[in-house]
């Protein structure tokens, strides 16, 4: 599963990359910066590519537009990093995600543990020849009713390893 992703791009290379209009870009300046390891479990910003024409900027930890409230959203989101790709249609948090809303994490490279008893080594995962691929990704919108707020946030779709 990718737990750890790396984007090592500026935003503005994103934009060219993906043919994407740039306008948006200084919104997000300060938070979106180059980052070579970014973690899903603190929820970050992440930029994402959607048949919009600007990059979009999601939550990492898909929230599902039909979670009653904030602490749902939370316990939820924790088991929402990434998406199996032979479940998709299945699972309640994903089906209609995978209908409607298609996208692209876009990436730099992507870190796999090895496990030796209690050592952990990381592996860093990358094209050689790419300085950016993409990884196939789901998005929802989730409201939240006790405060108005709206939360954009993506699932990472993954499967058994090859």
């Amino acid at each position: 599963m990718c737990f750890h992703n790396s984007m090592s791009k500026k935003i503005e290379e994103l934009a060219i990359r993906f043919a994407r209009k740039t306008d948006i870009i200084e919104v997000y300046k300060d938070i979106l910066e180059e980052n070579y390891h970014i973690s899903a479990f603190t929820n970050p910003d992440y930029p994402i590519v959607t048949n919009d024409e600007e990059i979009q900027v999601m939550k990492w930890g898909l929230i599902p537009f039909w979670t009653k409230d904030e602490k749902g959203s939370v316990k939820i989101r924790k088991m929402t990093y990434n998406a199996r790709s032979e479940t998709l249609f299945q699972k309640p948090s994903f089906c209609e995600p995978i209908k409607h809303h298609r996208c692209l994490v876009p990436s730099t490279g992507y870190f796999e543990w090895r496990h030796e008893g209690n050592k952990k080594t990381p592996y860093f995962i990358y094209m050689k020849h790419e300085p950016v691929f993409s990884m196939a990704a789901i998005y929802d919108i989730w409201e939240d009713k006790a405060t108005g707020e709206i939360i954009h946030s993506v699932s990472i779709v993954t499967t058994r390893a090859n």
